[in-house]
């Protein structure tokens, strides 16, 4: 169990979420919201909640949106799903660029974005949902991963669908108790 001031670091940066957001990079803002889903995981550390830094992200959403890596968007729109905040602006933005996104984008940033949009049922999220169905062949060739393709396929509610990718032909079945992914012999 981890111990110690983390809690004032978190406070703190609570407390200088303006002056944080207009001074850093896209990359250290995801990872700032990143870190504060992550250790809101456990209540146990009495984090408080950024409400304010996703306030101040929100308000530079169209700047962090045209400048951020692919990973560092999916980040961010992950951390606002796991913190259940709708940081509108972020995520309107994001479906304004969806189709750079999903150019660019690995299948398990793809995955993130679209939990983090159907999680969250903000507005845009059937846009960008439908946005990943239509283009689900192409992400099954991005990825080696089943897993990946399998949180896609949950998120988008597809029916049993074939992806193939390079090495592996898989069936991607999603059913109402879990995610499935079996290899095809």
């Amino acid at each position: 169990m981890r111990t110690g001031g983390g809690g004032k670091l978190f406070a703190m940066m609570e407390s200088r979420a303006s002056w944080i957001v207009e001074n850093s990079g896209t990359q250290t803002i995801a990872n700032i919201l990143w870190a504060f889903a992550r250790v809101n995981l456990d209540l146990s550390l009495n984090i408080p909640h950024p409400t304010k830094f996703i306030a101040a992200v929100d308000a530079r959403a169209e700047w962090f949106v045209n400048n951020a890596k692919p990973q560092e968007i999916s980040n961010a729109a992950w951390a606002c799903a796991k913190l259940d905040t709708h940081a509108a602006n972020l995520f309107q933005n994001i479906t304004r660029v969806q189709d750079r996104f999903l150019d660019k984008s690995k299948s398990v940033e793809v995955g993130a974005a679209a939990w983090a949009f159907a999680n969250l049922a903000v507005p845009g999220a059937f846009t960008f949902v439908d946005a990943v169905n239509r283009r689900a062949s192409q992400i099954g060739t991005k990825t080696r991963s089943s897993r990946e393709l399998a949180l896609i396929a949950y998120v988008c509610k597809a029916p049993p669908t074939l992806f193939t990718s390079p090495s592996k032909f898989w069936a991607i079945g999603v059913c109402h108790r879990c995610v499935c992914a079996h290899p095809i012999r």
